[in-house]
């Protein structure tokens, strides 16, 4: 999987939005690949999870096994390279949940 960080992709977009650029298309990517494994290893570590285990099951072959992006074309004419590593990606994500969730007891406990 090329994960991205949505922060990152939002400046993708802007930065094709202010470029004269048009009829293209871009891979808003980071281009490097993801397992499924890399990232429950950075979950399992930023959560400090250490009890979580893994339960594989058969890959479906029907599915596409592999997907990521080439950012070559959007960092050539957009100046776009993603910033956000996975790991910090992941980690702001949780922030934000754990904030959200905060958020929602707050309001339950005010109604």
């Amino acid at each position: 999987m090329d994960l991205i960080y949505v922060g990152d992709v939002a400046e993708a977009n802007i930065l094709a939005l202010k470029s004269d650029i048009t009829n293209e298309c871009f891979n808003a990517a980071s281009g490097k690949e993801t397992t499924v494994k890399q990232l429950l290893d950075i979950l399992v570590d930023l959560m400090e999870a250490k009890d979580v285990q893994p339960i594989y099951e058969p890959r479906d072959k029907k599915l596409v096994s592999r997907r990521y992006g080439c950012p070559k074309k959007a960092k050539k004419m957009l100046g776009f390279k993603a910033k956000t590593s996975v790991k910090e990606g992941m980690r702001k994500v949780i922030e934000w949940w754990n904030e959200e969730e905060k958020s929602k007891i707050k309001n339950q406990k005010s109604k």
